[in-house]
Formats: structure tokens, C-alpha cells, sequence
């Protein structure tokens, strides 16, 4: 019989951007990274929960190949961001028209303010090139200062100098998109696991995008997590809500509420999503969800046994299926552990957080380069490792390059 395994985690993170564009130093002539976007304001993220990715383009839009010598996370609050999707090796040349794509994410280890620099060195560039990043995790409303310049000509801040040429005051306004119109999360037994969804929202207007609050309207049986509530640049990154409904306790029939986006948006400034669900009698136990993992096997390391896929390297899938009796969610992932830390060659892209039925399968998307492994973490509970080093040399490689393993 297939089994649940559970593999301990110890380093969480991962999530990424906005703003505007610039060019590094140097010789105005000469070839060197365009950055978009320059700053990343997380706003605020709960304590240990983790943001989603942001990324950063580094685009060379000069007629000669640029060297990107070193990339890293510095500043008093670098342990609160995670890097990810960085060259294997440096340095790594860009060249002329082509683009770098680095992803970054927040995940606060406790409740304060957080601040870090990524800097880029480049053959081209006088000067590092900087991103500020900021987060926060102290309150729903808080707001952390990223080093912004008010005075800039091309500030895309929150606090625009009035007198800028480019200000965003004097931009349209903004308007509010959710990827779905309800929500329902199919029949649920009483005595089954949580379920969630996950709606995007988005601003597709041509202007900042004030969300005042973001709330279940009776609040009886669902929850909502994830953003609370800010200001959204036109053309910024989605963000996430994550819908949530747990049966312990519930009625059976249909259960119904509503998800409430109150925001300043030109239309739609008071949305409302429906939410519902089937609860159904409790089923026999066990009544749970069980996670299995296509093509993994058991390797034995210094820790104890834990599930291993070999997989090649570009962009490879792994499939995951539900085995158990009942629902199984899966929620954030997030990256490293006591296996292996966090390795630049390898990352989990996309496929999670999802709720699978019995019996029904999902697939993740990962990005593999150079000979790594990686563990991926499903909301501390599930977890696996992946990566191209054969089952035979796991042992070895992470003696050599994990630490600890």
C-alpha cells in the first residue's frame, strides 16, 4: 500500500516585482543591464508564510556582450528574501538583445520590518547594480521604505513627488480583474481535510489600484488569507487570495457566503465573488488525503529515508496524484532543507497550491540546470527532493555539496 511521507524542512522562502526601468552605471555608450523593475515592495506578508515570486529582468540592450560577474542578497533584512533562478555558475555572459531573468521572494522569519539590497556586479557597470527589496509582517496596513528616490523623473512609488514629470498622480486610475467569477470547492465529507482555492487579482488599469479591504462576507465556514489589502501599480504583478474551508463542525448541504474586495477601482469598486461548497455525510476512516509521487524513491541519506525524482535538466514535469480516501491541499511551496539548501540550479515553478479529488493528478514545473538537487515543500507537510544527480551518486553529491545533508 502506498504510503504518505513527510520530509522535515527547515529553510522556508519564496515570491517578486514591480517598477519601473533603468540602466546600470557606466559608459552611456557602452553596453550594460537594463533592470526592470528597480524596487520590489512586498507589503505585507504573515510571519513564515511566503510571498510568491517576483521577478527581475536584466536585459543587455547594447550591441556587446555584458559579463555578470556576482549576484547577492545583502542588507540587515537579506535572510528575509529568497534568490532563486540565478546562473549555476558565474560569471555568465548576457549578450546583446538577450535577458536574465532572476526571481525573488519574501518570507519573513518573524514579525518586524524588513529591508535588503540584490546587487548585480557586471564588466560594464562602475557601480553594482541595485534592487532595493522591502516587506513587512508587524500588520495588515504596515508599510516599509524602500530607499526610493521621490525626486526621480521616473518614480513609481507610492509616494510620488507631485512634481515629477512621470508621476503616477497624473496617471489614470486603476481598475480591479479577478481570475474567476465563484468559487465553489465541489463535496467536502465532514470529517475531511481543509480545502482551498486560489483566486489572482489583478490591476488592469492605467493607474494605481487602491484595495481597501479584502473580507468574507458572514465569515461562518470560509477563510481568506494571502493579500490583504494596498496599492497596486498599473501593469504590477497579480497577487494571490487564498480561499479556505474547513468541514470539521459544518452542516451537510450547501454552504454559501461571499468573498468582499471593496477598492477604489473605476469599476467594479465593491466586487463580490460567491463562494460554495457540498458538505457531505463523514466517510469511514481514513478520510484523508494521501500524496503520492510519480517515478520517486525512497534514497537513504544521513537523516533518514526520503523520496528522491530523477528528473533531466530544462524544464521537466513532475506528476503528483491524490491516493487517499478524501481531498488533499496542497498549499505555498517552498524551497531547500535539511537534504540540500537552496541550489541555483534548481527551482520549482509552477502547480501549487491546488486541491486534488481522489484519484487526481497534478503536475508541477520545474527548471533544472548543471547536476543539483533540490527539496520542495508543500506548506510544511509535504515534501520531496528532485533533481538531475542519479539515485546511486545522491549520497556523495550532497556529502559534497549540501550543507548540512
Amino acid at each position: 500500500m502506498r504510503s504518505m511521507w513527510r520530509v522535515p524542512v527547515l529553510l522556508l522562502a519564496i515570491t517578486l516585482g514591480l517598477g519601473c526601468e533603468t540602466t546600470g552605471g557606466g559608459d552611456p555608450g557602452a553596453a550594460s543591464l537594463t533592470v526592470d523593475p528597480t524596487s520590489i515592495d512586498f507589503g505585507y506578508v504573515e510571519p513564515l508564510a511566503f510571498s510568491g515570486q517576483r521577478e527581475i529582468r536584466l536585459t543587455n540592450d547594447g550591441s556587446s556582450n555584458v559579463l555578470v560577474q556576482s549576484i547577492r542578497l545583502t542588507g540587515d533584512g537579506a535572510d528575509a528574501f529568497l534568490l532563486s533562478g540565478q546562473p549555476a555558475s558565474l560569471p555568465e555572459g548576457v549578450r546583446s538583445g538577450e535577458t536574465l531573468t532572476l526571481k525573488v521572494s519574501f518570507t519573513p522569519p518573524g514579525t518586524d520590518e524588513y529591508g535588503a539590497d540584490l546587487e548585480v556586479t557586471t564588466d560594464s557597470d562602475d557601480e553594482p547594480i541595485v534592487i532595493a527589496l522591502g516587506g513587512c509582517s508587524t500588520a495588515e496596513d504596515c508599510v516599509v521604505d524602500i530607499a526610493d528616490d521621490d525626486d526621480a523623473a521616473d518614480d513609481d512609488d507610492a509616494a510620488d513627488d507631485d512634481d515629477a514629470a512621470d508621476d503616477d498622480d497624473a496617471a489614470g486610475g486603476g481598475q480591479i480583474s479577478v481570475s474567476v467569477e465563484s468559487v465553489h470547492m465541489g463535496t467536502v465529507a465532514q470529517n475531511g481535510n481543509p480545502v482551498n482555492d486560489v483566486i489572482t487579482l489583478s490591476n488592469v488599469g492605467d493607474g494605481p489600484l487602491t484595495v481597501d479591504s479584502v473580507e468574507v462576507a458572514d465569515g461562518s465556514w470560509f477563510t481568506v488569507q494571502g493579500y490583504t489589502g494596498g496599492t497596486l501599480q498599473a501593469g504590477s504583478s497579480p497577487v494571490n487570495l487564498q480561499v479556505s474551508f474547513a468541514p470539521s463542525g459544518a452542516p451537510i448541504g450547501l454552504l454559501e457566503d461571499t468573498l468582499v474586495i471593496e477598492s477604489d477601482s473605476a469599476t467594479d469598486s465593491t466586487l463580490e465573488i460567491p463562494l460554495s461548497v457540498n458538505v457531505d455525510q463523514a466517510c469511514p476512516p481514513p478520510c484523508s488525503g494521501e500524496l503520492f509521487v510519480h517515478g520517486a524513491v525512497e534514497v537513504n541519506v544521513l537523516l533518514g529515508n526520503a523520496m528522491y525524482v530523477a528528473v533531466g535538466a530544462g524544464s521537466p514535469t513532475v506528476t503528483i496524484e491524490n491516493v487517499g480516501a478524501g481531498p488533499l491541499s496542497l498549499g505555498a511551496v517552498t524551497e531547500g532543507g535539511t537534504i540540500c539548501p537552496d541550489q541555483p540550479g534548481a527551482a520549482y515553478v509552477a502547480g501549487a497550491p491546488t486541491s486534488l479529488d481522489p484519484g487526481e493528478t497534478a503536475d508541477l514545473q520545474l527548471s533544472i540546470s548543471g547536476e543539483t538537487a533540490e527539496v520542495i515543500n508543500f506548506g510544511g507537510v509535504y515534501a520531496f527532493t528532485f533533481g538531475t544527480v542519479p539515485k546511486a551518486d545522491l549520497l556523495t553529491w550532497g556529502l559534497s555539496n549540501c550543507s548540512p545533508i
